[in-house]
């Protein structure tokens, strides 16, 4: 099963046309999200977080280099990855998923008795 994977977002339906053309004439296939509501209400394009473009997860790569390649590059998402994350707290990815959680837990109850012990 091929999940779709979020490419772009566009605020305007007139660059989204484009770069969809582009993608169907080298066999791309997009799945479009908020196109028509947008093309109705212009104003509220922002609000809703733009025009979401979405390929297959197996297309991504050559959609991402088409698009590149032809100067719309600006209306790609980064997609953050998971090692990028933990990178920047070393001490949590060296950690299991238990440990995570027991450290959690305990936090939170030293604030509920540190809140108890000030209400009293």
């Amino acid at each position: 099963m091929n999940s779709n994977v979020l490419l772009a977002i566009f605020t305007l339906p007139s660059d989204l046309a484009v770069v969809k053309s582009l993608l169907e004439s080298n066999g791309i296939e997009s799945n479009i999200r908020d196109e028509l509501t947008i093309q109705v209400h212009n104003f509220i394009s922002n609000a809703l977080g733009g025009i979401r473009m979405e390929v297959k997860e197996k297309d991504y790569a050559r959609a991402k280099a088409i698009i590149v390649e032809n100067g719309f590059e600006s209306y790609l998402v980064h997609q953050p990855d998971e090692d990028h994350i933990k990178s920047k707290e070393p001490l949590v990815s060296s950690l299991k998923w238990i440990i995570r959680i027991i450290v959690i837990l305990s936090g939170m109850l030293i604030l509920m008795l540190f809140y108890l012990l000030l209400t009293e």
